[in-house]
């Protein structure tokens, strides 16, 4: 499992190697939904999806796989499922993005 830093800002870009493989990962505070989104593009930065909700305790990529998307999983992980992902959630630590490994995702649902 390996966290995903999220910065104090509100438009970021993470060059991050997930299984052996480059992607670029935008994460946008969307100020009117009040709500963080992310991005995913492959190495050389062409999107394949874009807007994404960070929502606690959900599997992120879950619906597209039929996408070139990482072959594990995202998931914010949050002691309440309730919890309203804000601006300084990540930051306060009351939750925090997980990139799970193909390995690690097989392993739980097995």
């Amino acid at each position: 499992m390996i966290q995903i830093p999220m910065r104090d800002q509100n438009s970021f870009v993470i060059e991050a190697g997930l299984e052996d493989v480059t992607f670029f990962l935008r994460f946008d505070w969307n100020s009117e939904a009040g709500i963080w989104v992310m991005g995913v593009a492959n190495a050389r930065n062409e999107d394949i999806i874009r807007g994404l909700a960070l929502v606690p305790n959900t599997p992120l990529l879950e619906q597209f796989r039929h996408l070139a998307v990482p072959a594990g999983e995202f998931v914010v992980y949050a002691n309440d499922d309730d919890l309203q992902v804000g601006r300084d959630t990540f930051l306060a630590g009351t939750a925090a993005l997980y990139y799970l490994t193909e390995a690690e995702v097989a392993a739980l649902q097995s």
